[in-house]
Protein backbone atom coordinates (compact mmCIF):
# COMPACT_ATOMS: atom_id res chain seq x y z
CA UNK A 1 0.00 0.00 0.00
CA UNK A 2 2.83 2.38 0.91
CA UNK A 3 4.68 1.61 -2.33
CA UNK A 4 1.56 2.37 -4.39
CA UNK A 5 1.02 5.61 -2.49
CA UNK A 6 4.63 6.73 -3.03
CA UNK A 7 4.39 5.88 -6.73
CA UNK A 8 1.19 7.88 -7.03
CA UNK A 9 2.75 10.90 -5.34
CA UNK A 10 5.80 10.74 -7.61
CA UNK A 11 3.65 10.44 -10.72
CA UNK A 12 1.43 13.32 -9.68
CA UNK A 13 4.49 15.48 -9.06
CA UNK A 14 5.84 14.72 -12.53
CA UNK A 15 2.51 15.39 -14.23
CA UNK A 16 1.99 18.66 -12.38
CA UNK A 17 5.37 19.85 -13.66
CA UNK A 18 4.25 19.10 -17.22
CA UNK A 19 0.92 20.96 -17.02
CA UNK A 20 1.03 24.54 -18.37
CA UNK A 21 0.83 27.22 -15.70
CA UNK A 22 -2.37 28.64 -17.27
CA UNK A 23 -4.12 25.33 -16.65
CA UNK A 24 -3.18 25.12 -12.98
CA UNK A 25 -6.36 26.70 -11.59
CA UNK A 26 -7.09 23.54 -9.65
CA UNK A 27 -6.87 22.90 -5.92
CA UNK A 28 -6.09 19.20 -5.95
CA UNK A 29 -6.60 15.78 -7.47
CA UNK A 30 -9.20 13.11 -6.74
CA UNK A 31 -8.88 9.42 -7.68
CA UNK A 32 -12.18 7.94 -8.92
CA UNK A 33 -12.84 4.22 -9.34
CA UNK A 34 -14.56 3.62 -12.69
CA UNK A 35 -17.76 1.56 -12.55
CA UNK A 36 -19.71 -0.25 -15.26
CA UNK A 37 -21.34 2.22 -17.66
CA UNK A 38 -19.24 5.20 -16.55
CA UNK A 39 -17.79 7.64 -19.06
CA UNK A 40 -15.14 10.23 -18.25
CA UNK A 41 -17.55 12.96 -19.31
CA UNK A 42 -20.27 11.69 -16.93
CA UNK A 43 -17.82 11.29 -14.05
CA UNK A 44 -16.68 14.87 -14.57
CA UNK A 45 -20.29 16.08 -14.51
CA UNK A 46 -20.93 14.24 -11.23
CA UNK A 47 -17.95 16.06 -9.69
CA UNK A 48 -18.97 19.43 -11.08
CA UNK A 49 -16.00 19.50 -13.47
CA UNK A 50 -16.22 21.07 -16.94
CA UNK A 51 -14.78 18.25 -19.04
CA UNK A 52 -13.76 20.46 -21.95
CA UNK A 53 -12.04 22.95 -19.66
CA UNK A 54 -10.22 20.20 -17.77
CA UNK A 55 -9.52 17.83 -20.68
CA UNK A 56 -5.83 18.64 -21.15
CA UNK A 57 -5.20 18.43 -17.41
CA UNK A 58 -7.02 15.07 -17.20
CA UNK A 59 -4.91 13.70 -20.04
CA UNK A 60 -1.70 14.86 -18.35
CA UNK A 61 -2.67 13.52 -14.93
CA UNK A 62 -3.38 10.09 -16.37
CA UNK A 63 -0.33 9.93 -18.62
CA UNK A 64 -2.28 10.15 -21.89
CA UNK A 65 -1.40 12.10 -25.05
CA UNK A 66 -4.64 11.71 -27.01
CA UNK A 67 -8.28 12.05 -25.98
CA UNK A 68 -9.23 8.65 -27.43
CA UNK A 69 -7.03 6.98 -24.79
CA UNK A 70 -9.57 7.91 -22.11
CA UNK A 71 -11.88 5.41 -23.79
CA UNK A 72 -9.45 2.59 -23.00
CA UNK A 73 -10.24 2.78 -19.29
CA UNK A 74 -12.54 0.05 -18.01
CA UNK A 75 -14.44 -0.79 -14.77
CA UNK A 76 -12.01 -1.31 -11.91
CA UNK A 77 -9.51 1.24 -13.25
CA UNK A 78 -8.88 4.48 -11.40
CA UNK A 79 -8.90 7.85 -13.15
CA UNK A 80 -7.32 10.98 -11.69
CA UNK A 81 -9.33 14.20 -11.99
CA UNK A 82 -8.47 17.80 -11.05
CA UNK A 83 -10.83 19.39 -8.54
CA UNK A 84 -11.62 22.83 -7.21
CA UNK A 85 -12.81 22.38 -3.65
CA UNK A 86 -14.42 25.80 -3.46
CA UNK A 87 -16.38 25.28 -6.69
CA UNK A 88 -17.07 21.56 -6.87
CA UNK A 89 -20.04 21.17 -4.58
CA UNK A 90 -20.45 17.45 -5.28
CA UNK A 91 -16.86 16.66 -4.31
CA UNK A 92 -16.47 15.01 -0.93
CA UNK A 93 -12.91 15.18 0.35
CA UNK A 94 -11.56 11.75 1.33
CA UNK A 95 -11.93 10.84 4.96
CA UNK A 96 -8.67 10.69 6.91
CA UNK A 97 -6.93 7.32 6.81
CA UNK A 98 -7.48 6.86 10.55
CA UNK A 99 -11.24 6.75 9.96
CA UNK A 100 -10.81 3.30 8.45
CA UNK A 101 -10.17 0.35 10.78
CA UNK A 102 -7.00 -1.64 10.25
CA UNK A 103 -7.36 -4.98 8.46
CA UNK A 104 -8.07 -7.78 10.90
CA UNK A 105 -8.91 -11.50 10.83
CA UNK A 106 -12.69 -11.86 10.72
CA UNK A 107 -12.85 -15.66 10.91
CA UNK A 108 -11.08 -18.83 9.74
CA UNK A 109 -12.03 -21.50 7.21
CA UNK A 110 -11.25 -25.14 8.03
CA UNK A 111 -11.72 -28.40 6.08
CA UNK A 112 -14.25 -30.73 7.69
CA UNK A 113 -15.00 -34.29 6.51
CA UNK A 114 -18.66 -35.28 6.83
CA UNK A 115 -19.41 -38.32 9.00
CA UNK A 116 -22.58 -40.42 9.38
CA UNK A 117 -25.30 -38.41 11.09
CA UNK A 118 -23.60 -35.06 10.48
CA UNK A 119 -25.56 -32.00 9.49
CA UNK A 120 -24.15 -28.52 9.12
CA UNK A 121 -26.36 -27.46 11.98
CA UNK A 122 -25.14 -30.10 14.47
CA UNK A 123 -21.48 -29.59 13.46
CA UNK A 124 -21.81 -25.94 14.40
CA UNK A 125 -23.78 -26.81 17.54
CA UNK A 126 -20.82 -28.96 18.70
CA UNK A 127 -18.62 -25.93 18.06
CA UNK A 128 -20.96 -23.78 20.14
CA UNK A 129 -21.84 -21.65 17.11
CA UNK A 130 -24.87 -20.88 14.94
CA UNK A 131 -24.39 -22.00 11.35
CA UNK A 132 -26.91 -19.42 10.12
CA UNK A 133 -24.23 -16.75 10.59
CA UNK A 134 -22.18 -18.33 7.79
CA UNK A 135 -24.86 -20.13 5.76
CA UNK A 136 -24.41 -17.98 2.64
CA UNK A 137 -20.63 -18.32 2.73
CA UNK A 138 -20.83 -22.10 3.27
CA UNK A 139 -22.98 -22.43 0.15
CA UNK A 140 -20.67 -20.15 -1.82
CA UNK A 141 -17.41 -21.86 -0.79
CA UNK A 142 -18.69 -25.39 -1.35
CA UNK A 143 -20.84 -24.81 -4.43
CA UNK A 144 -23.98 -26.25 -2.80
CA UNK A 145 -27.45 -24.91 -2.16
CA UNK A 146 -28.93 -27.62 0.08
CA UNK A 147 -27.11 -27.75 3.40
CA UNK A 148 -29.39 -30.53 4.65
CA UNK A 149 -28.18 -33.15 2.15
CA UNK A 150 -24.53 -33.82 2.90
CA UNK A 151 -22.42 -36.55 1.30
CA UNK A 152 -20.60 -38.71 3.87
CA UNK A 153 -16.84 -38.68 3.29
CA UNK A 154 -16.94 -35.36 1.44
CA UNK A 155 -14.79 -32.51 2.72
CA UNK A 156 -16.57 -29.21 3.23
CA UNK A 157 -14.90 -25.89 3.93
CA UNK A 158 -16.49 -24.29 6.97
CA UNK A 159 -16.01 -20.84 8.49
CA UNK A 160 -15.29 -20.92 12.20
CA UNK A 161 -13.59 -19.10 15.03
CA UNK A 162 -10.08 -19.52 16.38
CA UNK A 163 -11.06 -22.18 18.95
CA UNK A 164 -11.60 -24.82 16.26
CA UNK A 165 -8.50 -24.14 14.20
CA UNK A 166 -5.75 -26.76 13.94
CA UNK A 167 -2.28 -25.43 13.04
CA UNK A 168 -1.61 -25.76 9.31
CA UNK A 169 -5.23 -26.62 8.47
CA UNK A 170 -6.88 -23.23 8.40
CA UNK A 171 -7.16 -20.21 6.18
CA UNK A 172 -7.45 -16.87 7.93
CA UNK A 173 -9.99 -14.54 6.32
CA UNK A 174 -9.03 -10.89 6.63
CA UNK A 175 -11.59 -8.12 6.37
CA UNK A 176 -10.43 -5.05 4.42
CA UNK A 177 -12.54 -1.90 4.31
CA UNK A 178 -12.29 -0.27 0.89
CA UNK A 179 -10.66 3.17 0.93
CA UNK A 180 -10.68 6.06 -1.52
CA UNK A 181 -8.95 5.30 -4.82
CA UNK A 182 -8.61 1.55 -4.17
CA UNK A 183 -9.76 -1.33 -6.31
CA UNK A 184 -10.04 -4.98 -5.34
CA UNK A 185 -7.30 -6.24 -7.65
CA UNK A 186 -4.75 -3.86 -6.11
CA UNK A 187 -5.76 -4.78 -2.56
CA UNK A 188 -5.34 -8.49 -3.35
CA UNK A 189 -1.97 -7.70 -4.94
CA UNK A 190 -0.87 -6.01 -1.70
CA UNK A 191 -1.55 -9.33 0.04
CA UNK A 192 0.47 -11.19 -2.59
CA UNK A 193 -2.61 -12.66 -4.29
CA UNK A 194 -3.01 -12.75 -8.07
CA UNK A 195 -6.67 -11.83 -8.65
CA UNK A 196 -6.66 -13.02 -12.25
CA UNK A 197 -5.37 -16.46 -11.28
CA UNK A 198 -7.57 -17.00 -8.22
CA UNK A 199 -10.62 -14.95 -9.20
CA UNK A 200 -13.13 -17.79 -8.68
CA UNK A 201 -11.90 -18.48 -5.15
CA UNK A 202 -11.85 -14.79 -4.28
CA UNK A 203 -15.32 -14.28 -5.72
CA UNK A 204 -16.60 -17.25 -3.69
CA UNK A 205 -15.28 -15.71 -0.48
CA UNK A 206 -17.09 -12.50 -1.39
CA UNK A 207 -20.45 -14.01 -2.28
CA UNK A 208 -19.90 -13.85 -6.08
CA UNK A 209 -20.60 -10.11 -6.12
CA UNK A 210 -19.01 -7.85 -8.72
CA UNK A 211 -15.70 -6.82 -7.15
CA UNK A 212 -15.20 -4.08 -9.76
CA UNK A 213 -18.14 -2.19 -8.25
CA UNK A 214 -17.06 -1.91 -4.62
CA UNK A 215 -17.66 1.42 -2.93
CA UNK A 216 -15.71 3.18 -0.21
CA UNK A 217 -16.55 1.53 3.10
CA UNK A 218 -17.48 -1.86 1.56
CA UNK A 219 -15.99 -5.01 3.06
CA UNK A 220 -13.58 -7.10 0.99
CA UNK A 221 -12.82 -10.57 2.36
CA UNK A 222 -9.28 -11.81 1.71
CA UNK A 223 -8.20 -15.44 2.38
CA UNK A 224 -4.67 -15.56 3.75
CA UNK A 225 -2.83 -18.85 4.27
Amino acid sequence: MVKRLLSLILCLTMFVLLIPAAAMAWDGVVAVLIEQGDTVYDICRSYGIDYYEARDVILALNGFDEEWQLGTLYPGNTILLPVQYGVTETYNAPAPEEDFPADSVLFYVVPYTIHNGDTIENVYMRWGMRYETYAGLIRSLNGVQDLDSLVVGTTYYLPTTLEHVEPGFAVAVVCHIMRYGENAADVFYDYGINYGRYSNILLAFNGWRDLTRLNVGDQLLIPVV
